[in-house]
Formats: C-alpha cells, sequence, structure tokens
C-alpha cells in the first residue's frame, strides 16, 4: 500500500485510540527520490512522506508517544511548532486508516469445504517441472482443471517422485480447497481464486534458496537487450499488448505475476498468455490459434490461453531496465508520459504485488524504482502501443533511446 502523506496538507484528526505499539514493528524511514518512505515489513506495507512526516513517522517508532512525538516535531521544525500537535494527529489517522496500526491480520486455520466422493474423478493431473522442482498438479472440477490445463500447456511434463503435490477440490456452491502435500494451504469462494492461489503456490515452488524479493502484477518481455516490465490493473489491456509486442519480435519472460529475485531479475516461468473476450479478433491476427482454442469463464471474466512456442519465451533472468503502465482506450491519443519515482511506487505496489520488506535488498528495490525509466502509455491500437515502445527504446532509427541498456541502473 502507498500513499503520500503532507501533514498540513488535510483536515485536524480524529480523537480515536491509537494502537501506537504496532509501530515497533516499523523500520527508520529511508530516503526515496525527493521524499521518503516509511516501511512495515510485517504488514508488507509501503507508505510516501516528506520531511516532517517522516519525522513523526521516526519520533512514534521510537516513543510510541503522540504527545512526545508533538514536542518533538516542534523542537526540531520550528516553523511547524503552532501545528506540531495536528501534524502529529493527523499522520496517525491517516496511517490508521491505511491499517498501519492495531492486530496484525493473521491468518487462521482454512476452512474445510465439502469434498466430491471418491467416484467423482479428476479433470486434470499432471507432474510438470517448475524451475527446480517437480510439481503434481490434481483438479477435480472439470471447468476449473480445462482452464487450469491450459494456463499450465507450456510447462514441461516430467517423471519421477514430485517435491510437491497441489490439488484443488470443491465446487462454487460449497466453496474451494487448495492442498498442498495433502494439507490444507488456501480457501476461496470461486474458481478465480484458486487459479491465482495456484499461480503463487507455483511461483513459491520455483523459488531458490535466496527466495523472490518481490511478486508483481506485471507482464515481463524482452528482445536480449531491453526488458520492459508492462504493470497495469486487469483489465487495462496488458496481456493483449504483449502477445502484441511478442508479435514484433520480443520474448514472454513471465504473464500476470512477475517474481523478482534479491538481484532484481525476473524469472522466466511459462504460463500461458490469458486473452480475454475483447481482444480475440486483434490477437487473432498474430495467433491464429486462439480463434479455435477452449473458452473459459471466470466469474465476469472470459478468456482463452495462448500457447508460445520456445522461441517466444526467454528462458533466463533478465532485469526489467524500463517500467510501463499501458492503458487502452478507445478513440484515446496516443501519449506517453514520464512518471516520478513516488507514482510508479505507489502504482507497483497494488493489492495483488508483494515485496519482502525485511530483506535487506528491500533498499535495492527501492534504489531500481528510482533509477528505472517508467512511463504511462496511452494508445487506442496496438500499432500506436508498439510505435510509442520502439520510440522510447530507440529500436527504430528514427528515435534516440530514452533508456539505458538491459542491465538497469
Amino acid at each position: 500500500m502507498t500513499r503520500m502523506f503532507q501533514p498540513g496538507r488535510g483536515g485536524a484528526s480524529g480523537g480515536a485510540e491509537r494502537e501506537l505499539a504496532a509501530a515497533r514493528d516499523w523500520l527508520p524511514a529511508m530516503a526515496f527520490d525527493t521524499n521518503y518512505v516509511g516501511i512495515c515489513p510485517i504488514r508488507n506495507a509501503a507508505t510516501l512522506l516528506n520531511r516532517p512526516a517522516a519525522f513523526v513517522w521516526d519520533t512514534i517508532r521510537a516513543t510510541r508517544n503522540e504527545a512526545a512525538a508533538a514536542q518533538a516535531l516542534a523542537a526540531a521544525i520550528p516553523g511547524r511548532r503552532e501545528i506540531a500537535q495536528r501534524d502529529v494527529a493527523l499522520c496517525l489517522t491517516l496511517w490508521r486508516e491505511a491499517g498501519l496500526f492495531g492486530p496484525v491480520p493473521v491468518d487462521g486455520p482454512v476452512p474445510m469445504v465439502p469434498l466430491p466422493s471418491s467416484d467423482a474423478g479428476i479433470a486434470l493431473d499432471r507432474q510438470i517441472a517448475v524451475g527446480g522442482e517437480t510439481v503434481r498438479v490434481r483438479v477435480a472440477d472439470p471447468a476449473l482443471g480445462a482452464a487450469l490445463s491450459d494456463m499450465l500447456t507450456d510447462f514441461p511434463d516430467v517423471d519421477g517422485v514430485c517435491g510437491r503435490a497441489f490439488e484443488i477440490l470443491g465446487s462454487d456452491a460449497g466453496g474451494w480447497l487448495l492442498t498442498e502435500n495433502g494439507e490444507p494451504a488456501a480457501s476461496g469462494a470461486s474458481r478465480s481464486a484458486m487459479r491465482g492461489a495456484l499461480m503463487v503456490s507455483l511461483l513459491h515452488a520455483a523459488a531458490d534458496e535466496s527466495g523472490w524479493l518481490a511478486i508483481l502484477h506485471a507482464a515481463c518481455l524482452t528482445d536480449g537487450e531491453q526488458t520492459v516490465l508492462l504493470a497495469a490493473p486487469s483489465g487495462s489491456g496488458k496481456s493483449t499488448l504483449a502477445a502484441q509486442m511478442i508479435a514484433d519480435g520480443w520474448c514472454l519472460v513471465a504473464e500476470d505475476l512477475v517474481p523478482l529475485r534479491p538481484d532484481l531479475s525476473a524469472v522466466a516461468l511459462p504460463f500461458a498468455l490469458s486473452i480475454k473476450q475483447g481482444s480475440w479478433p486483434i490477437v487473432s491476427a498474430e495467433f491464429p490459434r486462439i480463434r479455435w482454442a477452449q473458452t473459459h469463464r471466470f466469474e465476469q471474466r472470459i478468456l482463452r490461453y495462448v500457447s508460445l512456442p520456445p522461441e517466444q519465451r526467454s528462458n533466463h533472468p533478465v532485469r526489467p531496465n524500463a517500467i510501463l503502465f499501458p492503458h487502452f482506450a478507445a478513440n484515446a491519443a496516443a501519449r506517453t508520459e514520464a512518471l516520478a519515482p513516488a507514482d510508479v511506487l505507489s502504482r507497483l505496489l497494488g493489492e495483488e504485488a508483494w515485496v519482502d520488506f525485511a530483506r535487506p535488498e528491500a533498499r535495492g528495490f527501492l534504489r531500481w524504482v528510482e533509477r528505472t525509466p517508467a512511463y504511462s502509455l496511452h494508445y487506442a491500437s496496438g500499432s500506436e502501443a508498439l510505435g510509442q515502445i520502439r520510440s522510447l527504446l530507440g529500436r527504430d532509427e528514427t528515435a534516440p533511446s530514452s533508456i539505458g541498456g538491459a542491465g538497469g541502473a
């Protein structure tokens, strides 16, 4: 979660009790671009701060006392002496609203759901290679099994003893359960929730001993010299744009969820491209097999999966050196806009993102956000978007690149 907290730009705070003991879990405010960022690892939260808010953050962290923080702010910044108490109260109110106080949510036992009878059958049963791990995936529900079979179609089948076994059981009527090695691991109310839970589980299975520093809701593509992260909420057109970039010569690194290692390289995982119904005619020009691919419904989303041959995928970790936030809108004027690091951080850390802020490498993640060129990309057609990307990256002969090489800064 991110938000720029700036004392002096809001109203007076309410008088609700605040559980300041939670501030013991905060890290000291860190310089970020022209401001600061406050991090609470236990809540996977990052909060943007200006200078007075950063001082309040550090004082509350040290004293866990509102009055002491107001006195310290008045002494440290004389120009805010008369409003120091209001500044502190405003910060605490906003941070409370952001969920930085109060008990840390703890996952309870995974609720059990009605399981199918033993003769219900298994719709999907595959043993695949996920990173260096051998993983078995079993799904009882026919509709979900068919969808996940298409999603995992590019993962190679392997023999031997599996290290992890995931099974999804249940129904929309009674609820869903994901088990890992026979133990409840996650539950949900929909097929879509189970698809997401399985993807995250497979990402964690693919991690090496160093683990992931972050998992971002994005697609990642590379041409061997440049590596681009397409980050946007669902429905913004990033998977469609990824398909168009692949047709333009790019290779897919990761789709939908991008895992970053501690060195900030994105790791290749061969999930199939998921293309929503409205984009099928667009994508079919370069990927005609989508016309006869099976259709899958996840609540209100209707989609088909596109399998990619090995030559259209990257098999090596690559570090993104550009971040694009695509937004398709019919009849929109094509334009790009350079984004400030604070805006980039706020956009990256959405509800579906996770960063292990407890790791010392988290500072490197913040430096990467500061130094990596980032743009919002507005377009009404794929050709417009590809033209803008070529111009930004210097991939045509008429435009110099505004972005460095694949290693990043």
